[in-house]
C-alpha cells in the first residue's frame, strides 16, 4: 500500500464507521460486549460488536445498515438500489425530504435553526427518518440482541428527537415479552471517533480486539460506497 511504503509502517485497513463502533464500545467505565452502532452523516454507516468481537464479515461489509431497503419505490441510492435507509435517514436525505414538503434547508445549520423553532415540517421529517432507522435497528436487535444501540453523527446532537424516536420505534419492534430492550443513546464521542477506534485497533488496547488482525502484512479489502480506510496513524474519510 502507498501508506505503508511512504512511512515504512504496517497498516490495517478497515471501515471508518466500524472503528467508530469500536471506540463507542470501549469508551466509558466498562466495555460493551454487544453493540449496534449507526452513524448518520452524508451516508448511513454501521458497525457491530457481537459477543465481545468487532465484526467485519466475510468481505468486510458487516454493519452496512444504510443499504437496507426501507422504501422499495423510494429515491435512488448511490449503491444502485432504490429506497435504502441512506436515502431517508442520511443528512442529504433528510434535507431533501424537507424540500419536498416546501421547507428549503441548505445545510445542518439551517436544520438546527428549524429544530430550535420547532418547525412542524422538520419534526415530521426527522421522526419519519428515525422511524425507518428504528425499524432497521429493530431487525438487527432481534437477530443480535445487543445491550446498547448508539446513534452517531453531528445531526444527532442538533436534533435529539432522532434518538428519542429510534428508542420509541425500537421498543415497539422487539419482543413484547422481553424484560428489557437495549439502551439507545447518542454517541458519546465526536465525529473523530473512528480515529480513536483505529488507534485501539493498532495497539490492541481492548479485549474486543482479541481476534482482530495484527498490524503486519494486512491486505486491504473492498468496502461499501460510504466506507473509509484507516492505517497505523492514518485516517482518510
Amino acid at each position: 500500500m502507498a501508506f505503508a511504503e511512504r512511512f515504512d509502517a504496517p497498516v490495517i485497513v478497515d471501515n471508518n464507521t466500524r472503528l467508530a463502533a469500536l471506540a463507542e464500545a470501549i469508551s466509558g467505565a466498562d466495555s460493551v460486549a454487544d453493540l449496534v452502532y449507526v452513524r448518520l452523516s452524508d451516508g448511513v454507516g454501521g458497525g457491530l460488536v457481537v459477543g465481545g468481537q468487532l465484526v467485519t464479515g466475510s468481505s468486510g461489509l458487516a454493519g452496512e445498515l444504510g443499504h437496507v431497503s426501507v422504501e422499495p419505490a423510494g429515491r435512488p441510492c448511490r449503491c444502485g438500489k432504490r429506497g435504502c435507509l441512506e436515502t431517508v435517514a442520511s443528512v442529504p436525505g433528510i434535507l431533501a425530504a424537507c424540500w419536498e414538503f416546501g421547507l428549503r434547508l441548505e445545510n445542518l445549520d439551517d436544520l438546527a435553526d428549524a429544530v430550535r423553532r420547532a418547525h412542524p415540517v422538520v419534526d415530521r421529517v426527522l421522526r419519519e427518518a428515525a422511524g425507518a432507522l428504528g425499524r432497521v435497528v429493530g431487525a438487527a436487535t432481534m437477530m443480535l440482541n445487543p445491550a446498547k444501540v448508539v446513534i452517531g453523527g453531528e445531526i444527532t446532537r442538533l436534533a435529539p428527537v432522532l434518538v428519542e424516536q429510534v428508542a420509541a420505534t425500537l421498543a415497539a419492534e422487539i419482543f413484547p415479552t422481553a424484560s428489557a430492550g437495549p439502551v439507545v443513546a447518542a454517541a458519546r464521542l465526536s465525529d473523530d471517533d473512528g480515529a480513536i477506534g483505529a488507534l485501539a485497533a493498532v495497539f490492541h488496547s481492548s479485549p474486543l480486539l482479541a481476534r482482530y488482525p495484527e498490524t503486519a502484512d494486512v491486505k486491504g479489502r473492498s468496502d461499501a460506497p460510504d466506507s473509509a480506510t484507516e492505517g497505523a496513524a492514518h485516517v482518510r474519510p
